[in-house]
């Protein structure tokens, strides 16, 4: 699959985060440049239903 738009042309990157849940908490990924520990953080983030 190709990274483009039916015009050809290339479209921007969508960045996405590393996630997880525990708890009804939402935990996002630090982003450690040495990538010799992974460490976690809360968010946040609560869903919230369609009504």
């Amino acid at each position: 699959m190709e990274n483009t738009l039916s015009s050809g042309q290339f479209h921007e990157i969508i960045k996405t985060k590393h996630v997880f849940t525990e708890d009804n908490q939402v935990f996002l990924k630090q982003e450690i440049e040495d990538n010799t520990a992974v460490e976690w953080f809360p968010t946040n983030f609560y869903w919230k239903p369609n009504r």
